[in-house]
């Protein structure tokens, strides 16, 4: 705000649209990490002060996520609110969820409402819904639909394929054509001799106001390692670059594909570094997930093959591919990939395990534990000591808590009904 000298920086399209859209990438909050570990420890807030009946405290937690603008956790803190609000909550705790839901709705529509249009555009391209070869098809399949029961020539088939092919381009001029906002405001304005006066406000979608596409130093980073080693990065080389899935489940398909054809690895797995987790990543020297220094430098054949040709395939190209979702970052890939079915066993017996076994006597800790399991899909949170840390320590003290009757906090008659 103070740098836009703007109320509002996620509408303020000035200076190559610095801040806009990804003004909520500088909102890093304590652990200074990325804005989604933010989001995260915002989080565990919301379902903390919803179990303990504090609404500021809620209310502050849940403006802070809803500003980080992180969408994959957004939305899993969505549904987590709905699962929450028909299972062990009160009549008071149920009214503090909608409010939650109402400040994530409000902060779409006012603060940043091309958030909300970004979300719509992202999930059209991973359904691929407007793949000219699925038009295609469905024109086809309207061409020769025979609701009349008789046969129908081919001519025939091709006179209504293109009539629908003319009245689809008719609908989408005619759409084109609708009178803009600006048009309407323009209309509006007191008509004088001289027409209507109107001093238009810049259009900052032109080049000088949005980000030209100059490059970067991080992303010079990457292609420099591209060009290093561009001889085994397939997918680098594809030219043109049009994916037909999102990066993270292409990593996941990446990672199975090699360990089904490498069964004693799908085991054991290829070790701490060598596949798929934060260091990984950072020992290639290219600026990934921080500094490396050079003279450490290592990168396993199966990692470059894999999720290294994968990250610098979209994280290379413009700012429309780099994207959380294109990322490979997963805790279950990691530890399937370098430590084996072992390893995710581990995770999955001995941790998870060890928390969900005591669902019955968790509040607050069970939607946290639930928010645990999911975002494991979306990044190296053992790799951070900020997330897990306080995951565990609020799981722990929420056992105790039902446990222990003496350390038990102080709560409503109601709660001690509901968790009786």
């Amino acid at each position: 705000m103070w740098i836009t000298k703007s109320i509002n920086p996620y509408a303020f399209m000035g200076m190559h649209q610095r801040y806009y859209i990804n003004t909520g990438d500088n909102v890093m909050g304590i652990s200074f990490d990325i804005s989604s570990t933010n989001a995260v420890i915002c989080a565990f807030g919301v379902f903390y002060f919803i179990y303990k009946n504090s609404l500021p405290m809620m209310i502050v937690c849940m403006s802070t996520l809803a500003l980080t603008y992180s969408n994959l956790i957004s939305i899993l803190v969505l549904l987590i609110l709905a699962f929450i609000f028909v299972y062990k909550t009160t009549r008071n705790q149920k009214s503090m969820i909608v409010v939650a839901l109402l400040l994530y709705v409000i902060s779409l529509v006012k603060i940043s409402p091309q958030n909300e249009k970004y979300i719509n555009e992202v999930t059209k391209s991973t359904l691929r819904e407007n793949r000219i070869e699925k038009q295609g098809h469905a024109a086809v399949q309207a061409t020769t639909a025979n609701p009349g029961g008789r046969f129908i020539t081919r001519d025939e088939q091709r006179r209504r394929f293109a009539q629908n092919y003319l009245d689809s381009l008719s609908r989408i001029k005619a759409e084109q054509e609708k009178p803009s906002a600006l048009d309407k405001k323009i209309k509006s304005l007191p008509l004088t001799d001289d027409g209507r006066l109107y001093i238009p406000a810049p259009n900052t979608h032109f080049a000088e106001f949005y980000n030209t596409g100059e490059m970067t130093p991080d992303r010079q980073q990457l292609i420099d390692c591209i060009a290093a080693h561009r001889a085994q990065l397939s997918l680098c080389r594809l030219e043109p670059f049009n994916p037909a899935l999102p990066g993270k489940i292409t990593g996941a398909i990446q990672t199975f594909n090699y360990l089904t054809s490498h069964p004693l690895q799908s085991i054991v797995g290829l070790a701490p570094g060598n596949f798929s987790s934060k260091i990984a990543f950072r020992a290639v020297g290219a600026g990934i997930r921080g500094n490396y220094p050079p003279k450490y430098i290592y990168i396993n054949p199966a990692f470059m093959h894999n999720h290294l040709d994968l990250y610098l395939s979209f994280f290379s190209k413009d700012a429309g591919f780099r994207s959380v979702r294109n990322n490979p970052y997963s805790t279950y890939d990691q530890m399937l990939s370098e430590y084996g079915i072992l390893g995710l066993l581990a995770l999955l017996i001995f941790y998870i395990g060890f928390f969900a076994r005591h669902y019955k006597k968790l509040s607050y800790g069970l939607p946290i534990l639930i928010m645990v399991t999911g975002i494991f899909f979306l990044d190296y949170w053992f790799e951070q000591l900020s997330v897990l840390v306080i995951f565990e320590l609020m799981l722990l003290l929420n056992i105790k808590e039902t446990t222990t009757p003496h350390l038990k906090t102080k709560t409503t008659v109601q709660e001690e009904l509901a968790y009786a």
